[in-house]
């Protein structure tokens, strides 16, 4: 059985629409990946692209181990701030370039509303912190890209190739739900090419479905 991975989502529904599936599509182990973002900054060096392989495991050890031995140092905690530093909301991202970009939820970045907040802090799989800076942002697919000032972070490798995801496949979910940092869940992929409406109707998003357990303040 290959794995999928993305990670959690902050939606109650078991889609992995509103995190990181609109564009995280595969995040890359040995075997585990997602797509690409873009921001409004200067385009960094594209990430590594791999073809996606089974992961392997000792007899018996579910393959979630691994899958969390390689990817967590690539999560984020996200915490979102008002002007006063009063904490609004939280949610996850994943580094997706070792020169400090962030993909995440714009939802995230907005706190549930429709302008950015005013203070974004990233929290690193360390545990250190670092202001971020919001470079580019998509309401209609909930993507958003942050900008931090650290250099050689461990950034997942993504991969483009959705005919590599197959019904069956094991699918993960990493993320920070409720402030539980290094959070793992895993389950298969349900359903692929699951259509979506968007907020207000205005068109529809191509998503993966997935039974991994998935809990509000994930995105």
């Amino acid at each position: 059985m290959r794995t999928v991975t993305t990670c959690e989502n902050g939606t109650p529904r078991h889609w992995l629409a509103a995190v990181f599936v609109a564009v995280l599509l595969l995040i890359a182990l040995p075997g585990c990946a997602t797509s690409d973002d873009s921001s409004k900054t200067e385009s960094p060096e594209p990430p590594s692209t791999v073809t996606p392989r089974p992961i392997s495991t000792a007899s018996g050890e579910s393959p979630a181990v691994r899958v969390a031995e390689v990817l967590q140092p690539s999560v984020v905690d996200i915490a979102v701030l008002d002007g006063f530093g009063r904490e609004m909301g939280i949610g996850s991202g994943v580094i997706y370039g070792a020169n400090g970009l962030i993909v995440t939820n714009d939802h995230v970045v907005t706190a549930g509303g429709e302008r950015p907040a005013s203070n974004i802090t990233v929290t690193l799989a360390t545990g250190e912190s670092s202001d971020a800076e919001l470079v580019g942002r998509d309401a209609l697919s909930d993507i958003a890209v942050l900008q931090i000032d650290k250099q050689g972070l461990p950034a997942a490798t993504f991969v483009t190739d959705m005919a590599q995801v197959r019904v069956g496949d094991y699918a993960f979910a990493l993320g920070t739900p409720l402030g539980l940092q290094g959070s793992v869940t895993m389950g298969i992929v349900s359903a692929i090419n699951r259509e979506v409406p968007t907020s207000g109707s205005l068109g529809t998003l191509d998503l993966i479905q997935t039974d991994a357990a998935i809990s509000p303040g994930n995105s």
